[in-house]
């Protein structure tokens, strides 16, 4: 037998070995003893070979212990070396399980750890936040359940942890304009919500800016549905004011009625070229002369330069004229004999002319209605008005009639026209003159204007629907003239109606005098009776398309909400909780500070969630935190004695909830409130921290997860008085990652309330976590020898986050500090199951940090990044020997357990080699080959392939922020090495770990 009996751990193995040999080295020990001391004893003769290998060593040891001698010294010795292995085998177990490393029973490690005066850590209960929709204000009390109904398994029951002041108002709160695009309007067009396929080009709108208090009229273009979109895009003129904003913007369409306008008609307009008539123009044509006559006015003989449907353009502006009884004519051709010469003049030209050029021309006929009336000289070619001159005397000498007494002898069947006024050629041929009847075209008169717009009121035919408030549009042309109606009157005969505009005007976009263009296809006028409509009582009001959203980013701590009558303010305080939603991420935030007014500005505890637009922002104010776990009615724990010290109860029940708890060590106490005669005492940590006269009690759980419950010694806490069952215990159960809920869940109230309409989550509920393995315990158990409870270093922080029952896995990084400022720590934690870190976790954990930490220390808790790995596997096996079916399962489950996320470590390397260690140590791989990829960083997709290499073994390098991911390489482009950043995992995805074998036959 060796004479070492104490060997320290060899290299590679998980527990130590005291003992070096087993029964057939010691047997190989003892016939090497006997065989010196007895030489001539057969059974124990034999050399050793020189130079022997260690297989033929142990080969030659093992023929040498089955060896069944016939010699009964021999199998005294052969069994007493059996017995020292079996002897030692058991020293060697109990040896290890007097260290925390090795020790494999439960009671022993659970013995060696409270020597360290460490408690293993209890599970914990999933937190979360609710959004509660209420029906009416009023209290909710803490205890309101909601349930969750999984496909397999009994529900998931959570219950609200405070109470909560209901108020309907504060279900859902929306950021100040979130519904009023502030994009302004912009060129000729109109994209509106839906499909409206009722609107008619020439058809008036009417755009109602409601911040501005104004409103304009358009007419429609063109109209095009587009059904991809869901939208109808519609044309429009005039251009829009890109004054008004999209949300602020209401369209008015489709008029129920189209009337005919009487009145108010202007008496007299600066016209332009252009003249509008009441009929068609029948045959006018260009170059035509026409004279405008209108009783007790001058006529106007004009050149026609265009003629078009009901209008006529002359050559020359019209000017001032007066347009009622007007009428538009062909001129008579009156011709003329001669002119006559000066006697003439002298003889027949006397009348009422004051003075200027006065002409005497002979015409045929009788033309003495002529007397007082104008004419005009036929035009050679004159592009401009017409030259008119007044007669101011028509003498007509009848044929075969003497001269009356006193008259001027003239030529008998002619009459002498004396005219005044301007130059008059030598030798005029022709003069025209206004026909005797006039006629046959109508002037359509102008609507009455005065500054800024039209008259008021407009006066159309009987309206059966207009009403005060409705819009009303006047159409003349392409112009538009609208307003909203302040009355409606109608007369005594029911003919005509009088619309008064809102304000006195209606408006118009010309603002002035009528003047150039007289057609009725400029923006601002003019507007003829006969060629006017008025729109009346539009029947739809429509919205544009994307009006009601506003994608304008948000971002800050700081949100503006609309709170037009103050209740707002008074309702929302200090420290209120609210729940942010974006549609893509929540947030749960508290108000740290209001400015009154509307808008209300609140200040938070935390930034609005990125991504987050005035439209998709929601905050939930009716917000209140619950844990997992069913409260249980009140029950007795047992009964005090006075005399006992240290007494103590256990509730034999499983399953209990652990909420957080930052003055724990373990970062979670139990949800149980313990009462002694009716008064309720505190649970806490450790009965060493109490004073004698404190009513405290510990909890622990039991290696078979029921409570034990403790209390004091009269020394360090009180002792329980003696009663009878006068402990009572409530307690909630519920417990552990079951309680991890994605957003959505937990929407069903497991009783209905009065109060309450609906229940949201829109926060993952997470924070649960099963107690405290095994292996976590041989680490955690000395960690807290180091740290005592307290962080001073980074080292100390990383180990007092890994204590809390929620989290697996922690690392702390000093944050880059300016001067002046205190420092900055960062602790990196990896949740347990690998969850992402809630806010309500992350504000647990960091309060959890600040209460056992070092004072002044800013600390940031953050979630790690998780990177998901794939590896390609190609297995040899002997296949006369192994099924290969069985092998392949056995792989795969060996290669899930070793890269899991509870296995691996931020920051640890995955080098190819553990791969292979793993693959060709399950039984059945002669041998094997082996590829690692990345298969997704973070929250992002795949990452890109790395097609370069070089030979001195080239890194691809994967950025995401902070952390680097880097790929080591060899020469083949092989991935060698996968080294993550201090924040990163490594880790095969659990569940459906992306794993793929393949399979060959193995030849030697």
């Amino acid at each position: 037998m060796a004479n070492d009996l104490t060997r320290w751990n060899r290299a590679g193995l998980s527990r130590f070995r005291y003992l070096d040999g087993n029964a057939a080295t010691f047997l190989e020990a003892l016939r090497v003893d006997w065989q010196a001391r007895f030489p001539r004893w057969p059974a124990v003769a034999g050399e050793v070979p020189p130079e022997e290998s260690d297989r033929a060593w142990q080969a030659r040891l093992e023929r040498g212990y089955q060896a069944d001698q016939d010699d009964l010294l021999w199998q005294i010795g052969r069994g007493f070396a059996r017995a020292s292995h079996v002897l030692g085998e058991h020293l060697d177990a109990y040896a290890n399980e007097a260290t925390v490393g090795t020790a494999t029973e439960w009671e022993n490690l659970r013995r060696l750890v409270a020597m360290l005066d460490y408690h293993p850590r209890p599970p914990a209960s999933a937190q979360t936040t609710l959004a509660v929709l209420a029906k009416r204000p009023g209290p909710l009390a803490a205890g309101f359940a909601v349930k969750h109904n999984p496909e397999e398994g009994a529900p998931v029951v959570f219950e609200t942890l405070e109470d909560l002041a209901l108020d309907p108002r504060l279900n859902t709160l929306r950021p100040a304009g979130h519904d009023r695009n502030p994009a302004s309007l912009q060129g000729q067009y109109l994209e509106i919500s839906g499909e409206h396929d009722k609107l008619t080009r020439g058809t008036p709108l009417v755009v109602e800016d409601t911040r501005r208090g104004r409103s304009h009229a358009h007419l429609i273009q063109s109209v095009a549905l587009d059904e991809g979109r869901g939208v109808t895009r519609v044309r429009i003129t005039p251009r829009l004011s890109p004054k008004s904003r999209i949300g602020d913007v209401r369209l008015h369409v489709l008029p129920k009625e189209r009337l005919a306008v009487t009145g108010p008609v202007l008496q007299g307009a600066e016209l332009g070229h252009s003249l509008r008539l009441a009929d068609e123009t029948g045959d006018l044509k260009p170059g035509e002369t026409l004279v405008l006559t209108n009783p007790g006015h001058k006529p106007r003989f004009l050149r026609v330069s265009r003629v078009r449907p009901r209008l006529v353009s002359f050559k020359a502006p019209l000017g001032p004229t007066y347009l009622a009884g007007a009428r538009l004519s062909r001129p008579v051709e009156v011709p003329v004999i001669r002119r006559a010469g000066a006697p003439w003049r002298r003889r027949i030209g006397r009348g009422d002319h004051a003075g200027g050029n006065l002409y005497v021309l002979f015409v045929a006929g009788d033309w003495r209605r002529l007397q007082n009336q104008w004419v005009a000289r036929r035009p050679a070619d004159v592009d401009g008005a017409l030259a008119a001159f007044r007669v101011v005397r028509a003498h007509y000498q009848p044929v075969d009639v003497s001269p009356e007494a006193g008259d001027t002898p003239a030529w008998e069947g002619h009459t002498a026209l004396s005219l005044a006024g301007g130059e008059l050629d030598a030798n005029p041929q022709y003069l025209l003159a206004p026909p005797e009847s006039p006629g046959p075209w109508v002037p359509d008169p102008l609507i009455e204007r005065v500054a800024g717009g039209l008259a008021d009121p407009l006066i159309s035919e009987h309206s059966k629907h207009a009403a005060p408030g409705d819009f009303a549009v006047l159409v003349c042309g392409g112009s538009v003239a609208w307003s909203r109606l302040a009355a409606v009157a109608q007369d005594q005969a029911g003919e005509h109606t009088a619309h008064h505009a809102d304000g006195g005007t209606w408006q118009d976009r010309g603002g002035g005098p009528v003047h150039a263009d007289a057609s009725g296809t400029g923006e601002g006028g003019p507007f003829y009776r006969d060629a006017s409509q008025l729109y009346v009582h539009f029947t739809e009001t429509l919205r544009l398309h994307d009006a009601r959203r506003n994608p304008t980013p948000l971002s800050g701590r700081t949100v503006a909400l609309s709170d037009p009558d103050g209740q707002l303010s008074e309702r929302l305080t200090r420290g209120h909780r609210l729940v942010l939603d974006n549609g893509s991420e929540v947030v749960a935030a508290r108000v740290e500070k209001l400015a009154g007014g509307d808008p209300l500005q609140l200040t938070l505890s935390e930034s609005v969630p990125g991504d987050s637009r005035y439209d998709n922002l929601v905050l939930y104010g009716n917000a209140v935190a619950a844990g997992h776990g069913s409260g249980k009615p009140e029950q007795a724990l047992g009964s005090g004695d006075a005399t006992e010290r240290h007494a103590g109860f256990e509730l034999a029940v499983q399953e209990v909830s652990f909420v957080a708890d930052p003055g724990q060590a373990s970062g979670v106490r139990a949800a149980v409130e313990v009462t002694v005669d009716g008064r309720r005492w505190t649970q806490l940590a450790n009965l060493r921290d109490a004073g004698q006269e404190d009513a405290v009690y510990t909890v622990r759980l039991t290696e078979d997860g029921t409570l034990s419950v403790r209390f004091g010694d009269g020394r360090h806490g009180r002792r329980l008085p003696t009663g009878v069952n006068n402990v009572r215990i409530h307690y909630r159960q519920g417990v552990g990652t079951r309680g991890n809920l994605p957003p959505g869940s937990l929407t069903e109230p497991q009783r209905p309330h009065p109060r309450v309409d609906a229940v949201r989550q829109p926060l993952p509920a997470g924070g649960g976590a099963d107690r405290e393995p095994e292996t976590d315990l041989r680490e955690s158990a000395p960690a807290t020898v180091l740290t005592l409870s307290r962080a001073v270093s980074l080292r100390d922080f990383a180990r007092l986050a890994r204590a809390h029952a929620s989290i697996w896995q922690a690392n702390a990084f000093a944050r880059p500090t300016r001067r002046g400022r205190r420092e900055s720590v960062e602790v990196v934690v990896v949740p347990a199951e690998g969850a992402r870190l809630t806010s309500a976790l992350g504000d647990q954990l960091t309060r959890h940090l600040r209460a056992h930490g070092v004072p002044g220390v800013d600390l940031q808790v953050a979630g790690y990044e998780p990177v998901r790995i794939g590896l390609d596997i190609t297995l040899r096996i002997d296949l006369d020997a192994f099924d290969p079916e069985p092998v392949v399962d056995a792989v795969h489950a060996a290669l899930a357990e070793a890269f899991s996320l509870r296995h691996r470590r931020l920051g640890q390397p995955l080098y190819r080699g553990e791969v292979f260690q793993v693959v060709e140590g399950v039984r059945g791989v002669a041998s094997s080959s082996c590829e690692v990829r990345v298969v997704s960083v973070g929250a992002g997709g795949p990452l890109p392939d790395e097609d370069e290499a070089n030979e001195a073994g080239p890194t691809g390098a994967h950025d995401t922020g902070r952390a680097v991911l880097r790929e080591v390489r060899t020469s083949g482009g092989v991935v060698r090495v996968l080294q993550p950043g201090p924040r990163q995992c490594l880790y095969l995805a659990p569940g459906r770990p992306d794993i793929s074998i393949e399979t060959e036959a193995y030849r030697p």
